[in-house]
């Protein structure tokens, strides 16, 4: 590395080191003094970078591109784009954006920004069974009963699948798990979808190919082409990610079923 290049790191490093002080010492001192912290003192405690990409991700969940943004808030869209990438930018401006935005300006430049806008997360008892084959997802379909599922014990129509919690609201990344023991009806709807195998062997069937995936291996295919999926070894049952990227989200989906091909045997 030449000395040039060398001092620029170094003097970037040290700035990074210096930020961060100057957050935590001006986060001890509003505590000390038992007040609310200014507006100041929180952006210093957050960090623009930070702030800047909290505001990135509100806009582009609302649709709005940065001169739509930027036209509402009645600020200049270089000003938008220097705050977003994390640049000295006025108060006033943030506050502006924020109110564009129609959120709070605490809960973008607070430090302990509320959990369920930036993170979601899933736990092992988070889990609810419904059939795959019968839902509408209108929040009324009846949960399985969770012993039956883990001991295989359901009927042949069934496919047990739960909504993981981790997602956002916005509905356009949408995981799911599903325990396979049994191929599932042919079906097309909208979007793209992602699959992971998380135990056994699946086959996913297209009605031009198929494709086997072993344990940790992956696949994405457009979701408005027919398929279905089936453990790929008689008797065993296949655990699946399936994560079903949506376009449109808030739009109704439109889930198109379809007879599964018979095989050349008839069945």
């Amino acid at each position: 590395m030449s000395h040039s290049l060398l001092i620029i790191s170094l003097s970037y490093e040290m700035e990074c080191v210096l930020r961060a002080e100057r957050r935590i010492i001006s986060h001890r001192m509003s505590q000390r003094k038992g007040r609310k912290p200014t507006l100041q003192e929180l952006v210093d405690q957050a960090g623009l970078d930070v702030i800047g990409h909290r505001i990135r991700r509100l806009r582009t969940r609302q649709n709005y591109s940065i001169r739509d943004l930027a036209d509402i808030a009645q600020v200049s869209k270089n000003t938008l784009l220097r705050l977003e990438q994390g640049h000295p930018t006025h108060l006033s401006t943030i506050v502006a954006v924020c109110k564009a935005l129609k959120v709070k300006t605490s809960s973008v430049v607070g430090v302990e920004t509320p959990q369920a806008s930036i993170r979601a997360v899933h736990k092992k008892s988070d889990y609810v069974w419904m059939d795959m084959n019968n839902f509408s997802g209108y929040g009324d379909d009846p949960a399985l009963d969770p012993e039956l599922v883990y001991r295989n014990e359901l009927p042949e129509s069934v496919t047990p699948f739960s909504n993981m919690k981790a997602r956002f609201g916005d509905g356009v990344f949408n995981p799911n798990m599903i325990l396979l023991a049994k191929p599932t009806p042919r079906r097309s709807h909208r979007g793209d979808e992602f699959v992971w195998v998380v135990s056994g062997t699946l086959k996913v069937v297209f009605d031009d190919q198929e494709m086997i995936l072993e344990e940790e291996e992956a696949c994405m295919f457009w979701a408005a082409e027919m398929h279905h999926y089936e453990p790929a070894i008689e008797g065993e049952t296949v655990k699946v990610l399936s994560i079903i990227i949506d376009p449109f989200p808030g739009q109704p989906v439109r889930l198109h079923l379809g007879k599964r091909k018979l095989t050349d045997d008839g069945e």
